[in-house]
């Protein structure tokens, strides 16, 4: 029956978004016969890649159990996350030699609904797609509802297709990037290992290395295929991807576990020599108002 009723709320989602593309005015892409073909997408000469962006957006603190948006002090800060995601990654990426499509999903404002409409335009063309959703009602965890429905988004926007794209970057809207990637790093990182990296892996860690160092799911990286994988688990398994347990180990575990199920052989950390260290993300939003 559980499973029975996440399949209808995976159906449910597709349809919100098909609506939410529609009405926002982004267009549904075609896929061409030669891009479902994994061997002919290796031999093109610009990797796609499919950049997600979830969770809240303008958040008014840094609380995790923090629900409105949009109020007083949170727009700068959400504009400072957006530029440096674009010009310290998205940027860098393109100048890797990657073709890099934004795709982002968040919640209708507590606070009015102008501001969550303009972040598309924060990103210089880049944006493909975009939705607002419901979010959801649990206290933990609440991350793998964002995460499901931009998969979901961007295989309804590919036509289903899973190797569409070569990789797929899960982040979140309220995140500044510290510095600008190097070109050289992402072409380190991105190494077509048939394999899921997060934020620890990236920088040589394995999941155990990693706690207590950063935040490991700031951003997971997922080649792409290992997609459907992912979609599958989001759908059937989340509490795989991301634990809904009181303060649990929040969506660290999904690059591991999709990896487990995916059965990848390769190893998941990665060490780029003199890159180390080149990714790093801080919050923007307000701190509480009892720590600032």
């Amino acid at each position: 029956m559980q499973k029975q009723q996440q399949a209808k709320d995976g159906a449910d989602i597709i349809a919100t978004l098909r609506e939410a593309l529609r009405l926002t005015g982004f267009k549904k892409t075609t896929v061409g016969e030669g891009a479902t073909s994994f061997v002919r997408q290796q031999r093109r000469v610009s990797m796609r890649i499919a950049y997600l962006i979830t969770g809240d957006a303008f958040r008014s603190s840094q609380s995790g159990l923090e629900s409105s948006s949009c109020t007083a002090g949170s727009e700068e800060p959400q504009r400072v996350a957006c530029k440096t995601q674009l010009s310290n990654i998205i940027k860098p990426l393109e100048a890797a030699g990657y073709q890099v499509s934004v795709y982002g999903v968040t919640y209708p404002c507590s606070g009015g609904q102008s501001l969550v409409q303009s972040l598309p335009d924060m990103f210089d063309g880049f944006m493909k797609g975009f939705a607002l959703m419901t979010r959801s009602n649990v206290t933990y965890g609440g991350q793998v509802t964002s995460w499901r429905a931009g998969v979901t988004q961007v295989m309804n926007d590919s036509g289903n297709s899973s190797n569409w794209f070569d990789y797929y970057m899960i982040t979140r809207w309220d995140l500044k990037v510290d510095d600008v990637t190097a070109p050289e790093f992402w072409k380190c990182a991105l190494d077509g290992k048939r394999v899921a990296r997060h934020l620890g892996h990236l920088n040589s860690y394995t999941t155990e290395q990693g706690w207590g160092l950063l935040n490991m799911d700031y951003i997971m990286i997922v080649h792409g295929s290992l997609v459907e994988n992912l979609y599958n688990m989001l759908l059937s398994d989340s509490e795989k991807c991301c634990s809904t347990r009181v303060m649990g180990p929040a969506c660290v575990p999904c690059a591991d576990n999709l990896n487990s199920e995916a059965n990848t052989t390769d190893a998941a950390p990665i060490s780029c020599p003199g890159f180390e260290g080149s990714i790093k993300f801080s919050k923007t939003a307000p701190l509480p108002p009892a720590e600032a």
